[in-house]
């Protein structure tokens, strides 16, 4: 039997538009091989902070040369998020390749289509979390290569870092990183931790280091940050978020109580 036609009644729009979702806006870039991140973030973020994730390709093995080859698809990426939609912050989730490409050119990428938006990596907030925190000398635990741990080290000590020393798990791949259980984490982090350090740092936004930092401040007395963490701490310090964490570290709890007198 043949249907009527049933005509569409049109809603009165005696309403106001909303936001659509809370008050603070992170797109977010992450790496395909990534398993970590967004889960660091989903689990971190407050109630009324919302984020929107969009994948960018990696080659293994991760060596600087590779991590360089994203440079030309960030911009494609970071369209594809929430295209004319307006975003409080960008943020592209790989500590290792923003060093190797330079948090400048990723910015200047990702503000080619966003135009005045901040721009978040891992590494500009690496800088701005230790300087925050007055540190001038770390230990630096990676799961990386010796070859990227290199130029990780270089560009601490370019930003008035002093590494003492540094551990590794020598992966290179994101997918073995990601399979470290957090209690190896800590216990190669309290082993590699060096007297002379004002603090350690546990590099990679794969590395399930978020839920062992506080774990590892109480063991060392010192504070202990990671590349999410800090990730995290610079979003939310950038969209002008001002309400302290509980946990997660040192950093997180000390939300919105920087004046930030220097930058990366």
């Amino acid at each position: 039997m043949k249907q009527k036609e049933l005509p569409t009644t049109p809603i009165p729009l005696n309403f106001t538009f909303d936001k659509n979702s809370p008050g603070t806006r992170i797109g977010l870039i992450a790496l395909d091989t990534d398993l970590t991140m967004e889960w660091d973030f989903h689990r971190t973020l407050p109630k009324d902070v919302a984020f929107y994730t969009s994948h960018i390709p990696v080659t293994n093995p991760l060596t600087p040369e590779n991590l360089r080859k994203m440079a030309p698809r960030i911009k494609e990426v970071a369209e594809s998020i929430l295209p004319g939609y307006p975003l409080d912050v960008m943020a592209y989730g790989c500590t290792s390749a923003s060093i190797a490409i330079g948090h400048e050119t990723i910015q200047s990428e990702i503000q080619s289509i966003r135009p005045g938006v901040a721009v978040v990596t891992p590494s500009s907030a690496a800088i701005k979390g230790l300087h925050a925190l007055k540190i001038e000398k770390i230990t630096l635990l990676t799961p990386y290569i010796d070859s990227v741990n290199q130029i990780v080290r270089q560009f601490f000590q370019e930003h008035e870092i002093e590494v003492t020393n540094i551990s590794s798990f020598c992966f290179d791949n994101d997918f073995d990183t990601a399979r470290v259980p957090p209690s190896a984490i800590k216990k190669a982090a309290l082993e590699a931790y060096h007297p002379e350090a004002d603090a350690i740092f546990l590099s990679c936004t794969t590395l399930r280091a978020i839920d062992v930092l506080e774990s590892i401040e109480q063991s060392t007395g010192k504070p202990a940050l990671s590349s999410n963490q800090c990730m995290i701490w610079e979003c939310l310090e950038s969209a002008g978020y001002r309400k302290p964490l509980k946990k997660h570290g040192q950093l997180l709890r000390q939300l919105g109580s920087f004046s930030h007198s220097k930058s990366s």
